[in-house]
């Protein structure tokens, strides 16, 4: 098939987005698909482009990678959305809801399937950032909608379908990668997160732990890294205090390969089952509950190495680079035979 990606973020970058965008584009070419990727004129410079890109939109213009909403943002979407009108693939993939309403736009004008793959419930990631967060909330929902309206389907990210999901939404899980560096345990007392500290991360719960931690050991210590070029050598348990729904954080999977034990969120690492995938808070949890497991798994030694061992086993099998391409594909095959469309043989 003729795949066109369309990521509404800056490309590449060591982030979960960027990650998911690189490694599901990759399990596609690998497939044998011709796949055009749309992304915005700058990524983060250090990191090689794992694929032809197809650039547009503004410069850089003294902007992060962490790419804020803002008026210039939004003109880059406008600029994705001609360059994907110069194409004529067979199906187009939207990534998170920009990326996905471009998609759906797109496709609707040259007459072929989108498929929207949420990262994230948009509405309440964007409330988080704004001054009026009802307001916020408000148009991130209508995004929401509109974007999974004009989808002919919708890709959520998990380890298995649970009830809810409405008759276009497939399940599939996020794929890892599987020459991510061992992190061997530490002294017992060393915690590690990674990524950024905006709000929808829930940067504050960090603090929470750490403090909490520190006064059941005065020698904890955590380390924060901005990109997994920081990740130590040895760690004891990886921090993911997100509770935002809509999608699953790609440095648990990151942290599961790499056979760091990890306290997480229910709501915002579906699926994880306690115990075994990670040290799981119930619930949308709070920065209370998830300090609280944070020292039940410091004081538990055997249960982080029973963690370490099986969360690997499991990502391992359950998030492999191969399934998950096969499933993705499959997607898109129903998309293109639904849209009556006749796709080529799919190996």
């Amino acid at each position: 098939m003729k795949v066109m990606v369309v990521a509404a973020c800056p490309f590449p970058a060591g982030r979960g987005s960027q990650l998911l965008v690189e490694r599901t584009t990759l399990g596609l070419i690998r497939r044998g698909h011709d796949v055009e990727v749309v992304v915005p004129r700058f990524g983060d410079r250090a990191r090689p482009d794992p694929f032809p890109l197809r650039r547009t939109g503004l410069p850089q213009l003294g902007r992060g990678i962490d790419s804020q909403p803002g008026f210039r943002r939004a003109l880059d979407d406008a600029f994705l959305l001609a360059e994907a009108l110069r194409h004529r693939p067979d199906v187009i993939l939207g990534h998170n809801v920009e990326g996905g309403l471009v998609a759906d736009l797109a496709a609707r004008v040259l007459g072929v399937p989108s498929v929207y793959v949420r990262h994230s419930t948009f509405a309440q990631e964007l409330a988080m950032t704004a001054r009026s967060a009802l307001l916020a909330s408000r148009i991130g929902g209508r995004a929401e909608r509109w974007a999974e309206r004009l989808a002919r389907s919708v890709v959520e990210l998990a380890p298995h379908p649970r009830n809810g999901l409405t008759p276009k939404t497939e399940v599939i899980p996020p794929p890892l990668d599987p020459a991510e560096p061992r992190v061997e345990p530490g002294d017992g007392r060393t915690l590690y997160y990674e990524g950024n500290r905006d709000l929808y991360q829930n940067p504050a719960w960090l603090d929470a732990a750490h403090d909490a931690a520190r006064g059941f050991d005065p020698r904890v210590q955590l380390r924060i890294g901005r990109s997994p070029r920081d990740r130590p050598t040895r760690a004891d348990l990886a921090l993911v205090p997100r509770s935002l729904p809509g999608g699953f954080p790609m440095k648990l999977l990151a942290y599961q390969v790499a056979g760091i034990p990890a306290v997480c969120v229910e709501s915002g690492a579906p699926g994880m089952v306690d115990g075994e995938d990670a040290f799981v808070v119930p619930g949308a949890g709070s920065p209370r509950a998830f300090a609280q497991r944070v020292l039940e798994a410091l004081a538990d030694e055997p249960a982080r190495r029973r963690v370490r061992e099986q969360a690997r086993r499991r990502a391992l099998a359950r998030n492999d680079p191969e399934r998950v391409s096969r499933l993705l594909e499959s997607v898109l095959v129903r998309a293109c035979v639904e849209g009556d469309r006749s796709p080529p043989y799919i190996r």
